[in-house]
């Protein structure tokens, strides 16, 4: 499972604003988030009141591969993530003498 993929799984996606180049949709207004992180892409259409018309997600290769086999609940990628810490830092720390 992919760094960024753990992370968005755990903390939920970092979106930020972004203009893909798509059509103007033919009533409301088209708001594109992407995330920093993963590059998920989230397209809504949203209409004069502000309430959600559409919504629809754009995963990068192999986001949803990595979680087809077996589906976490989140503190199970808690876990994942508190591990990958652990390990990452144990490979960081000097080797005592």
């Amino acid at each position: 499972m992919g760094a960024a993929s753990l992370r968005c799984r755990t903390y939920g996606h970092a979106w930020d604003e972004w203009s893909p180049g798509e059509q103007p949709p033919t009533a409301g207004w088209r708001l594109n988030l992407r995330c920093t992180r993963c590059t998920t892409e989230r397209h809504d259409v949203i209409d004069a009141l502000g309430a959600l018309m559409e919504r629809r997600y754009v995963y990068p290769d192999g986001y949803k591969a990595d979680f087809e086999d077996h589906r976490w609940n989140l503190p199970e990628y808690r876990l994942a993530l508190y591990e990958r810490f652990r390990k990452n830092t144990r490979a960081r720390e000097p080797v005592p003498a």
